[in-house]
């Protein structure tokens, strides 16, 4: 969630540095929608990349499941 606002607060400070000095209107209109956009882009960015990470080319699932056996069959 954090990295959420923090990549919504710069792209919105980005949009105004740009638009600023080249019209201040246009600078309030575009602000919050270029500030949205950056923050849907990043959420889009975490999924892809957190949905990437479940799926591992090099066992990486089977790896993970071996080792939360691994104490089961300790005590046994």
């Amino acid at each position: 969630m954090i990295v959420l606002i923090a990549a919504a607060i710069a792209g919105g400070l980005a949009t105004a540095a740009i638009l600023a000095p080249v019209s201040g209107l246009a600078a309030l209109i575009l602000v919050p929608l270029a500030a949205s956009a950056s923050a849907i882009f990043a959420g889009i960015s975490i999924a892809w990349r957190g949905a990437h990470e479940d799926t591992d080319r090099h066992g990486g699932r089977a790896r993970s499941d071996g080792m939360a056996v691994a104490p089961v069959r300790i005590h046994r």
